[in-house]
């Protein structure tokens, strides 16, 4: 969620510009969806990823920032049949039940699998997920929605199919390095201006109502970036 100041005025960035209230849906998911997708994971030109929680803020983001860095193809994951007609207007490949995912994204890809998964999931999930690796092939935790008991690898496995984990902690890098989180907000802003990205503000809501989309958050039934609005 962020704050929608409703300025009539636009953002200059250097690339165009950028309306506030929509630029007001990029922190922090856009931040986020780069750090996943970027320093946790290493993603390259030419690879495959797959999305969970598809048609949420971080998912909508990385959708389109994977695009940009140059992935070949990306698939997304969602909880429900309701979810998948707005994750794929946001231009994934292949869109999937979460559950049962494995199948369906083995039979797309010829059985090689991604090179790279974003889970923000946990649980059954996560450990379904290393099983679609290719060869060294990322799985990048950066959330437990699914509320799960702590799930522990095993480093054999990941010895011997070629495989890694990585995390992602946006309020560790806030206070470790809080320059890169900076940094990227400010390329989303560019990419913003220039007509590349869209924010995915689905909601607008008086910030009285803030314990209502604290409420669609928790229960996974939003889809995309939710405002509080200040006026």
């Amino acid at each position: 969620m962020a704050a929608d100041t409703r300025f009539v005025r636009s953002l200059r960035t250097g690339a165009g510009e950028a309306d506030l209230a929509e630029a007001a849906g990029l922190p922090c998911v856009f931040p986020t969806a780069f750090g996943v997708l970027k320093d946790a994971g290493r993603l390259r030109k030419g690879e495959d990823a797959l999305i969970h929680s598809a048609a949420g803020g971080v998912g909508s983001a990385a959708a389109q920032l994977a695009r940009e860095l140059g992935a070949a193809r990306v698939y997304g994951t969602v909880g429900s049949v309701e979810k998948i007609p707005y994750a794929a207007a946001l231009g994934y490949d292949g869109v999937f039940l979460r559950e049962g995912f494995a199948e369906p994204l083995a039979a797309v890809t010829g059985g090689r699998g991604v090179d790279l998964v974003l889970d923000p999931v946990g649980g059954p999930i996560r450990e379904q997920s290393l099983t679609v690796l290719a060869p060294f092939g990322r799985l990048v935790a950066y959330g437990d929605l699914g509320r799960h008991e702590q799930w522990t690898a095993s480093v054999w496995d990941l010895w011997k199919g070629n495989r890694t984990i990585a995390g992602f902690n946006i309020g560790d890098l806030a206070r470790r390095a809080p320059e890169r989180i900076g940094d990227y907000l400010g390329e989303a802003l560019r990419l913003l201006a220039a007509g590349r990205i869209r924010p995915g503000v689905t909601r607008t809501l008086p910030l009285a109502e803030a314990a209502k989309a604290h409420h669609l958050l928790e229960t996974g039934t939003g889809r995309g970036k939710i405002l509080l609005s200040l006026t």
